[in-house]
């Protein structure tokens, strides 16, 4: 994505706003697909140790797996993230 006239690139990480919730707990977006959207990141926890992801993904379009001790990641569901989900005995 370009700004408007000036020929320079806008970095993923300024187009996208993930919420200010999953901002404010700690969530990281480790990965953006070609369009600037998330494609990987890590889930922060509410109060209620519920995951939160990025605003404005569809939840049955997410896969969630563990990354140890109590943290999660998650990834936009593709047909080769459910292949290797399939190995560590997700989905």
């Amino acid at each position: 994505m370009e700004t408007e006239g000036t020929g320079k690139s806008i970095p993923p990480e300024e187009r996208f706003n993930p919420g200010e919730e999953f901002t404010r707990k700690g969530g990281q977006i480790l990965e953006f697909d070609g369009n600037g959207r998330p494609a990987r990141w890590i889930c922060p926890l509410d109060e209620e140790g519920n995951k939160i992801d990025p605003a404005g993904i569809e939840k049955e379009k997410i896969i969630h797996y563990s990354i140890g001790e109590g943290k999660y990641g998650g990834c936009i569901r593709t047909p080769e993230i459910e292949e290797e989900a399939k190995q560590w005995g997700g989905v």
